[in-house]
């Protein structure tokens, strides 16, 4: 295979492309045919390692490992932080209700894909 979808909260995924070894990018479904994500999908800039997610907000940490951040699914709109840290802080802060642990891009994709 040659790229993983992980959904999150629609219309949003994370891609990540030859392995599941390493970061994802945060995508933004467009339309189309979703088996083609050079068509159906907006790239967002965003290439995160360690991620998790509620109902509302994506909790992530970026590629380069010295950046993380906090995206809400419903404005599109993203707040960065200097240190995993001030992350979690401000996720509680702002009533994140999932789990405060960060999943690799490889643990991620094997708990949303594995049999319950």
């Amino acid at each position: 295979m040659d790229w993983w979808r992980i959904p999150l909260i629609y219309p949003y995924s994370l891609y990540a492309i030859d392995s599941l070894d390493g970061s994802a990018g945060l995508c933004r479904y467009k339309g189309g045919a979703i088996e083609n994500p050079n068509a159906s999908e907006e790239q967002l800039n965003y290439e995160i390692t360690r991620y998790n997610f509620d109902g509302n907000w994506l909790i992530y940490q970026l590629d380069n490992g010295d950046g993380w951040g906090i995206f809400n699914f419903t404005s599109g709109t993203s707040q960065s932080f200097s240190s995993e840290e001030e992350l979690l802080t401000k996720a509680k802060e702002i009533g994140y209700a999932g789990e405060l642990h960060l999943h690799t891009i490889n643990e991620g994709y094997n708990l949303y894909f594995s049999p319950k």
